[in-house]
């Protein structure tokens, strides 16, 4: 019997990363607190909902699992990009979070939650595989 979706071992990590994350900003305390903390809860729902979107291609629709990767990838490039603009050219924000911790604990949280999402959708991947279900309709019957 597989755990239900929510006990899944990149579930568990993401959570332990954010905690060790908010005790690392609780500890640190100003700006550096702040980026640490900003940077955590980001990375971890961009990489988690990554996951999500490369576990439901690996799932329903193995062909499409590159452009998945490559659409993740570049979300969190793209935020990493703005992150490090706004961090640095807004004063206010500035003052309050510090875009260095920023993209060091957004880096570092994405890679430790991707880990574990990559090996399950691999492992989705290849026990779908082994079944013998390599194609999924386009358009299965009842939906748009």
């Amino acid at each position: 019997m597989t755990p239900p979706v929510f006990l899944s071992p990149t579930t568990l990590v993401l959570l332990a990363t954010l905690a060790v994350a908010g005790v690392l900003a609780w500890m640190q305390g100003g700006a550096v607190g702040g980026g640490i903390l900003c940077g955590a809860l980001a990375g971890a729902a961009l990489t988690g909902l990554s996951v999500l979107r490369l576990r439901h291609a690996a799932r329903y629709r193995p062909q499409q699992i590159f452009r998945a990767m490559v659409e993740g990838f570049l979300a969190k490039l793209a935020v990493l990009l703005f992150g490090a603009l706004a961090f640095r050219g807004i004063d206010q924000l500035a003052a309050r979070i510090d875009s260095k911790a920023f993209l060091l604990t957004f880096v570092s949280v994405a890679l430790v939650i991707l880990i574990p999402g990559t090996i399950e959708s691999a492992r989705i991947l290849s026990a779908r595989r082994a079944v013998g279900a390599t194609t999924v309709p386009s358009n299965p019957a009842g939906s748009n």
